[in-house]
């Protein structure tokens, strides 16, 4: 019997061309099937960003936490040392005569491992003899010599405990250094050297702006010490969180009817736009006063309201005005409101160190507060504190009844006889 070999020879075994074609197109790609991979890893990546930004801000979130509530346990330390809390301005803990616009968190630097620039502090209120008005160091100045010395400036530091990771903010090394957390000066509008009895920080100058933990007989779970507030920067200065909108003539506690500026808080509401811009209509503070100085949160020694205050009047991320029709005067009778990039709200922290994060909903309205006769109509938000029944004629800011704006407004009293619960 003959057995034909197939033709090539060679010994190898026989493989058909028809079939190794086929087994070749089975083991590749179309470019639908491709497309389809892609497509199906696009929507893979979609599904997945938003988780992965999620738990980052999960993670900036609870690093803010864990800052303010550091802050709270540095000033129940400060506490401890001194048996009061330090001042808005003009602190106590000083030498006598040192610039009055020292504010709290200065004094806060041994008790959250800042001791050199505590020192740099004390040294840097060495006297000088080019100023006979401010004859110290101002928290804000920037390096210079002090009697042909030259003297270090603790205020370029950035004090990485004051900051919240959500709030990107940048400033030049030769910038004073910002900060996102905010002392409590309670639910009035007062100007930043007023005795303001409403909150938390009172003037060092003055007996009674002096604080304990004992002056907070509503509870120190039931007051706020700190808040958390947005920086204000270029790129948000128009922005209802982080600007300022000036010439709202605040210093007019009941509403003029000669006035053309709004003067009670629901008008302070009006200043809002579309999105978070404020109205077309609204003029808001530029940046050309001592490079953008005067923003909110701009300087974290500086006691003025404007770069270390918050009231809780208004809900968090509401508009932050001021009386001023200066832009290199913001800070004067500016009414902070708190604000953060958090979405829905903002961090806070009450005197015993409990963590709580308020929602821009949180309620602002007391209707159990006794209003006087001529003003019956008055309500909720638009209610200033003349209108209080209890209130001074001459001096409503020593008004010691409970808050007119709700829970938020009770929150911010340590004395007013109303306790807050979150």
């Amino acid at each position: 019997m003959f057995f034909l070999s197939p033709p090539g020879g060679g010994g190898g075994g026989y493989r058909n061309p028809l079939l190794q074609k086929d087994l070749r197109k089975e083991n590749a790609f179309t470019l639908v099937e491709l497309l389809v991979v892609i497509a199906i890893i696009g929507m893979l990546i979609a599904l997945l960003l938003p988780a992965v930004q999620a738990a980052r801000e999960a993670a900036r979130r609870m690093q803010c936490a864990n800052n303010i509530r550091q802050l709270a346990i540095a000033m129940q330390t400060y506490h401890d040392t001194h048996n009061e809390f330090p001042c808005q301005g003009g602190q106590t803990k000083l030498p006598a005569n040192r610039h009055e616009r020292i504010g709290p968190f200065a004094m806060f630097l041994p008790y959250i491992e800042q001791t050199s620039a505590w020192e740099m502090v004390v040294i840097s209120q060495t006297k000088r003899a080019d100023d006979s008005n401010h004859p110290y160091r101002a928290p804000w100045e920037r390096g210079r010599e002090v009697d042909g010395v030259p003297t270090p400036n603790p205020w370029l530091r950035p004090i990485p405990a004051y900051r919240c990771p959500s709030d990107g903010a940048k400033l030049a090394e030769t910038d004073s250094q910002p900060t996102n957390f905010r002392i409590n000066r309670g639910d009035m509008p007062s100007n930043w050297d007023w005795n303001n009895h409403r909150g938390l920080f009172g003037d060092g100058r003055k007996s009674s702006g002096i604080l304990s933990m004992g002056s907070a007989t509503d509870g120190t779970s039931n007051t706020m010490a700190f808040a958390e507030g947005v920086i204000g920067m270029p790129s948000n200065r128009g922005m209802i969180k982080g600007g300022t909108a000036w010439q709202m003539n605040g210093a007019n506690l009941k509403t003029n009817p000669n006035a053309d500026k709004p003067v009670i808080p629901q008008e302070w509401l009006a200043v809002r736009g579309q999105g978070q811009s404020f109205h077309p209509d609204v003029q808001f503070l530029n940046d050309g006063d001592n490079n953008g100085a005067r923003h909110v949160g701009r300087r974290w020694a500086d006691g003025c309201n404007s770069n270390s205050a918050v009231y809780t009047i208004l809900p968090p991320n509401s508009p932050t005005v001021t009386r001023s029709n200066n832009a290199d005067g913001t800070e004067h009778w500016a009414i902070v409101a708190a604000s953060s990039n958090h979405p829905g709200g903002a961090a806070v922290v009450s005197i015993d160190a409990s963590y709580k994060f308020i929602n821009d909903s949180v309620n602002t309205v007391n209707a159990g507060v006794s209003r006087k006769p001529d003003y019956t109509n008055i309500s909720g938000l638009s209610l200033a504190f003349d209108y209080l029944t209890g209130a001074p004629e001459a001096n409503p800011e020593y008004y010691s009844g409970q808050s007119p704006y709700g829970v938020w407004g009770a929150y911010g009293t340590p004395a007013s006889g109303d306790s807050a619960s979150f």
